[in-house]
């Protein structure tokens, strides 16, 4: 626009042939660039919502239902606390890296289990999302570590408060206490 704008300061019978067909091209740029803006606009929109609306993960406790989503601004997954009503929802945890549109969690006791798999580990957090520990490494050499891409993939906690990790295209399924020691490598 600003270059359109220089260029017509100079009177249309002074201008060169190149300075009218320089005009000419700017101004055939600038509306291609707002005709991509506005699509790309309504595209962006339409194509994101389904994404944004999608739900990866539901767990519960005793008193509170967690929900896991895209986060609406950003990257990354929010993960939703509400009462069983599905009413009174507080973020309570936002910018969680999960890949393939995969991000697992799940509870125990009160608190919530996050299988955090874009940081190869398991994240252990109070009901208001807090941490309170976690372990995991990407590790592609020992037992105890997470290989592949974006591993564990899903959590799921036992009743003598073990959990159990499942990591994707490798297959590995792990027992860890909730300090990050391998108890056995399930297959």
């Amino acid at each position: 626009q600003k270059e359109i704008e220089k260029l017509e300061e100079t009177p249309e019978d002074e201008r060169s042939r190149t300075d009218e067909a320089r005009l000419s091209a700017y101004k055939s740029q600038l509306e291609v660039f707002e005709n991509a803006q506005t699509q790309t606009a309504e595209v962006d929109i339409e194509s994101r919502l389904p994404r944004l609306m999608s739900i990866t993960a539901i767990a519960a406790t005793d008193r509170d239902v967690f929900v896991s989503c895209r986060s609406l601004k950003g990257h990354g997954y929010t993960i939703w606390r509400t009462d069983h009503s599905f009413e009174n929802a507080e973020a309570v945890k936002t910018g969680v890296g999960g890949c393939c549109g995969q991000m697992d969690l799940q509870c125990q006791d009160d608190n919530l289990i996050i299988a955090e798999n874009t940081s190869f580990k398991v994240g252990i957090y109070d009901r208001d999302g807090e941490s309170l520990g976690g372990f995991g490494k990407r590790d592609r050499s020992s037992k105890s570590g997470f290989g592949s891409c974006c591993n564990p993939m899903n959590v799921r906690p036992l009743p003598d408060g073990s959990l159990v990790t499942a990591e994707s295209s490798i297959g590995h399924i792990k027992r860890f206490d909730q300090e990050g020691h391998l108890l056995s490598y399930v297959g």
